[in-house]
C-alpha cells in the first residue's frame, strides 16, 4: 500500500509588519503574518508529515525577497517543499514564486507543472500543478493547455491555488464572499473528471475549508493561514487494493476548530468519493 502524509499551508499572505490589518470573511492578520508563518513552520517541523505543500498566496505582494525568506525558513522544517503560486505571487514579470525557486542554488522547493511527475522522496503518487498567468483584462488564467496524462496505475494529486470546480453557489448561499474565477479552470476540471484513475485536487484562494466531488475527482479546499482558523492542514493519502482514501485533519494554530471541519475521511467507492465516518486504519508508509 502506498501512503503519503502532507502538511498543507495556503494563503499566508506574508508581508511587512507595518502592513495594516485587512478583511475578507474575517480579519486578515497581515501585520502578524510572519508570526503565523513561524508557528506554521514549527507545526510542520514537529509533525510526521512526509512533505509540505504550499497552495499559493505565499506572499501578499509577490516580493521575491519575501518569497525567498519564506522558503528558507520553511526548509528548516526538514521536509520536501512542493509549491504552486497564487494570484498574489504573480508580479509584473510573471510567477515570482517559480522564478525564486528556479534561481535558488539549493532548489529549496519543487514547483510541479501541467505534466504529472513523481516528486523525489514521495513515491506512489503523481503530482501536477496549475500555473497561472495574467489575462489582458487583468484577471488570471491557466497558463497552459491542461494537465497531461498520468501513469495509469497511480492516483494523481493536482495542486492549484484557484478552485477548478465552480463552488461559488456554496459560498453565496452562506453569505460569504467569493473571489474571482480562474479562466480555463472549468475545462481543466472537465478533463480531470473523465479520467479512469482517481484525481485529488487541493486548492486554496477562497479562505475557507471546502469539499466537493465529481465521480472520481475529489476537490478539497484548504483552510487559510492568514485568517481564521489560521490553520495547517494534514492530509493522509493512501492507495491500496481497496482503492484510495484521503483523511484530512485541520489544525488551527490560534483558534479552536469547528468540530465539523476538524477531521474528514474520504473513500472512493463504486467509482465515486464518499465521506465516511469510519476513522482511518493505522498508517502504512510506502
Amino acid at each position: 500500500m502506498a501512503a503519503l502524509r502532507l502538511a498543507v499551508i495556503t494563503d499566508s499572505h506574508l508581508c511587512s509588519p507595518g502592513t495594516p490589518y485587512g478583511r475578507w470573511h474575517d480579519r486578515l492578520l497581515l501585520p502578524e503574518s510572519w508570526t503565523l508563518w513561524d508557528q506554521a513552520v514549527n507545526a510542520v517541523a514537529t509533525s510526521d508529515a512526509d512533505a509540505v505543500v504550499l497552495l499559493g498566496d505565499v506572499t501578499n505582494f509577490a516580493e521575491p525577497d519575501m518569497l525567498a525568506r519564506a522558503l528558507r525558513e520553511l526548509a528548516r522544517a526538514g521536509k520536501p517543499i512542493v509549491a504552486v503560486a497564487g494570484n498574489h505571487d504573480v508580479g509584473p514579470s510573471g510567477d515570482a514564486l517559480a522564478q525564486v525557486v528556479a534561481g535558488s542554488p539549493e532548489r529549496v522547493a519543487t514547483v510541479p507543472g501541467l505534466t504529472p511527475c513523481e516528486i523525489p522522496g514521495l513515491p506512489g503518487f503523481r503530482f501536477a500543478g496549475i500555473p497561472i498567468g495574467r489575462t489582458p483584462e487583468g484577471g488570471y488564467a491557466v497558463a497552459g493547455p491542461g494537465v497531461g496524462e498520468a501513469a495509469p496505475d497511480r492516483p494523481l494529486i493536482v495542486l492549484t491555488h484557484y478552485p477548478l470546480i465552480d463552488i461559488k453557489a456554496d459560498f453565496i448561499s452562506q453569505n460569504l464572499k467569493y473571489p474571482d474565477l480562474l479562466a480555463g479552470a472549468p475545462a481543466v476540471a472537465h478533463d480531470l473528471q473523465r479520467r479512469d484513475r482517481p484525481v485529488i485536487v487541493l486548492h486554496g484562494h477562497v479562505h475557507r475549508q471546502h469539499a466537493t466531488h465529481r465521480a472520481k475527482l475529489l476537490h478539497l479546499g484548504m483552510a487559510p493561514l492568514i485568517e481564521r482558523p489560521h490553520a495547517v492542514t494534514f492530509l493522509t493519502l493512501r492507495d491500496g487494493p481497496a482503492g484510495p482514501s484521503a483523511h484530512r485533519e485541520t489544525t488551527p494554530l490560534r483558534a479552536a476548530p469547528d468540530p465539523a471541519d476538524a477531521r474528514e475521511h474520504w473513500l472512493l467507492q463504486d467509482g465515486r468519493w464518499v465521506l465516511s465516518p469510519t476513522p482511518p486504519a493505522q498508517r502504512v508508509r510506502p
